[in-house]
């Protein structure tokens, strides 16, 4: 069956198009947004996509991105949650002299195709501005809808003239590369490894450990490894807590 959406998505870009379906729920984001927009004077600094949800992993690579760019000595806006309610917003108020930069981490790809689909959004919509997507890991199956949504994002990243990638291990580089011909792609290190220890640590005496095992759609490890694990770090520390 031909898809209708994915077609005038790719005419009009991606954002556009989301942004006249989705009218009443830009123009809530409007009423939400506005004034932050306006308190401030381009050139700023714009980091969009920001996690809305518990990740703490996620929390602390936003926590790392502002942190560097607040050292930059421009005006910073963060947002989270929907970027769909954004959309009027950035088509109104962004200038060509700010920087957008996306959230890092590890949701590039189908597994978060909302996640994806809101950096297209935001790609697509803001095509004068030079936009940064901080390290990221990227990852699609051979499923046919990851293989045709994977197409989708090569249209809208290969079209925008200033987009900068940048993956955080090396075969989300050479996967990058090999997607994106046309984008400017460069390897990092996680940038949640710029946190300086000395910023946040507590250094009174402790004891025992913290464990912390994933419980989402990316747990690999199986139910008895993990028991395993668990039994382990109960006999050899104390205080045992996870």
């Amino acid at each position: 069956m031909f898809d209708w959406r994915m077609l005038l998505e790719s005419a009009v870009g991606d954002g556009r198009y989301r942004m006249l379906r989705n009218k009443k729920t830009c123009e809530r984001g409007h009423r939400q947004y506005a004034e932050q927009f306006k308190k401030t004077q381009a050139p700023r600094n714009i980091l969009l996509c920001c996690p809305a949800h518990n990740n703490i992993g996620d929390h602390a690579i936003a926590y790392a991105e502002r942190r560097l760019l607040a050292k930059t000595g421009r005006p910073l806006l963060s947002f989270s949650g929907n970027m769909t309610e954004l959309l009027s917003c950035l088509h109104e108020f962004v200038t060509p002299e700010d920087i957008i930069f996306l959230q890092g981490g590890g949701n590039m790809g189908y597994l978060y195709r909302w996640e994806e689909q809101y950096r297209c959004d935001i790609i697509s919509l803001l095509h004068r501005n030079r936009i940064i997507l901080f390290p990221q890991t990227i990852s699609y199956d051979d499923s046919p809808e990851s293989r045709c949504f994977l197409k989708h994002t090569q249209t809208v990243y290969n079209r925008h003239r200033d987009l900068h990638l940048f993956a955080r291990e090396r075969t989300s580089f050479a996967r990058m590369k090999q997607y994106y011909p046309h984008n400017d792609v460069r390897l990092t290190p996680d940038i949640v490894l710029s946190i300086d220890d000395q910023d946040t640590a507590d250094f009174n005496q402790r004891s025992g450990i913290l464990l912390c095992m994933r419980n989402d759609v990316e747990k690999v490890t199986s139910n008895a490894m993990q028991e395993r694990i668990e039994r382990a770090a109960t006999l050899m520390w104390t205080g045992f807590c996870s």
